[in-house]
């Protein structure tokens, strides 16, 4: 069945099907066997938007104070 959460990118179909793939291989992978040894932890960094330069280009009118710096998500990983 469809998740009814999954939001369409019908100007950006390649992006929204890597996100979803990536989604995917992470849920996967995170299963008793998903085809990792023993011990093994998987995470996925499910986020909004990067505060880019080119972010900010393509994405005038977006209220930028929302988006997740750089620096922030590297210090958390």
């Amino acid at each position: 069945h469809l998740d009814s959460t999954i939001k369409t990118t019908p100007h950006y179909v390649s992006y929204g099907m890597a996100k979803n793939a990536l989604n995917h291989l992470v849920r996967s992978l995170s299963e008793k066997d998903g085809g990792l040894p023993q011990g093994s932890k998987v995470f996925g960094v499910a986020m909004t938007t990067l505060d880019t330069s080119q972010n900010h280009s393509m994405l005038p009118d977006a209220k930028f104070e929302e988006f997740i710096p750089v620096n922030a998500l590297a210090m958390r990983m």
